[in-house]
This record gives structure tokens, sequence and C-alpha cells, in this order.
């Protein structure tokens, strides 16, 4: 073998030994995280039908939310579906992860140190593993959250990729609570069912299967 084409062979070799451990892959991988599972029957319902009809793999459940029982039943209806709490974990069969709300778990370091005693005490990871970024709905306008969730999801490379966003229903019960000063809305009905028709609609679902992205749940980056 001629001693250039030996080198080139083995720098090949090194490379992509190199990529390998380093964890870097040649596709793109979404999480789409609906967060606020629990707070509500009808965050409940559009985080299931988000999950059934569009692109959520993980939900966030708050325990202490009034309608967490609710939420741990149609969680158990859904054993494919990804959950993550902070508390009370016995009543969630399929959960995998811990999460923070509005990151709670960083706020000051003796929360920080309760968490991850939790997550080591529990084996449950605090968010997923190998996270190249995330991104949110959050603070845009309601006419424009498809149009913000496709220009993000059409700007993505190669990694593993998050998209943080807060489904609900509009129907009678949401839209009887206002947001707060901090909301791009305080018509939470409007501007979450924004979301919800976002998340299912068939603009989103198109571009990720053009793109050919990978939906994936944080129990995925687990494996």
């Amino acid at each position: 073998m001629r001693p250039l084409v030996f080198i080139n062979i083995m720098a090949m070799l090194l490379l992509s030994n190199i990529l390998i451990h380093a964890g870097e892959r040649d596709d793109i991988r979404l999480i789409i995280r609906a967060d606020d599972m629990g707070f509500c029957h009808s965050a409940n319902m559009a985080c299931i039908k988000g999950y059934r009809e569009g692109i959520i793999t993980t939900v966030e459940v708050i325990v202490p939310g009034p309608w967490f029982l609710d939420a741990a039943k149609l969680l158990a209806e859904n054993p494919g579906l990804d959950a993550g709490v902070h508390l009370a974990l016995k009543h969630i069969p399929q959960v995998s992860h811990i999460s923070d709300h509005m990151n709670v778990a960083s706020c000051r370091p003796d929360i920080k140190d309760m968490v991850d005693r939790l997550s080591k005490g529990y084996n449950l990871p605090l968010g997923p593993r190998g996270l190249t970024g995330s991104f949110e709905l959050w603070a845009v306008p309601t006419e424009k959250k498809e149009e913000a969730l496709a220009d993000s999801i059409n700007g993505l490379a190669n990694g593993l990729w998050e998209c943080i966003c807060h489904p609900v229903l509009n129907n009678e019960e949401t839209q009887g609570i206002e947001g707060t000063v901090n909301d791009p809305d305080i018509r939470m009905a409007v501007y979450r069912q924004a979301v919800t028709d976002a998340l299912t609609g068939e603009k989103i679902k198109t571009i990720i299967r053009q793109r050919e992205i990978k939906l994936v749940s944080y129990s995925d980056t687990y494996k």
C-alpha cells in the first residue's frame, strides 16, 4: 500500500473515532416538549391531542396542579408518551426524567442541591442527554405561532433540539383563566390554542417529513 493512501485511511479512521466518541451525528433530532400538564383539564386534553394527532413527544406534569390525577390517568392510557415530573413519581408509570418548572432547579443553590439529590436518588436525569439547543414559542404573538415554529424547524442544523411549548384548548374552562403580565396575550385560551393548532397542523408535519427530522422523546436520548 502506498504511504499516502495508508495515511489517508488512518486519518479517516481517526476522524471517525473522534466523531463517534464526541457523540456527533449526521441527523436532526427534535424533542417537542409540552409543559404544564395537570394545571387544568384543557391542558391535559391538548397535550394528549398533540401527542395522538400532532408532534408532541414529551410532556411535563405539574404535580400540585388541580388536574394532576386526570393527567396521571391520561398518561396511563397513553404509555408511549414520555413524561417528566418533580415529585410523586409513583403515580405516573412511564416517568423517565425530572424537569423544572420555570427554571426553578437553578434559582437557588439549596434547591439545585435538592434537585440533584432527587435525580440521583431516583435515577432520573434532569433534562435530555446531549442537547444541542432549545427554542420556545412563549413570546411569539398568537397569530405567528405556526410561522415561528416553521421557521425554527426549517433552520435546524444537525443535532438534538428541543421545542418547549404550552398547549391548551380554547374552551369555557381556559377562557376563565387570565395570563400574567409576562404573557404575550392576556387571553390564555387564545394564544395557547394557537400552539396546539401549530403542533397538530399539517404544515409543521410536512416540514418535518420533508427535512427527515426524527421526533424523539427525553427517554430516547438516554438509550
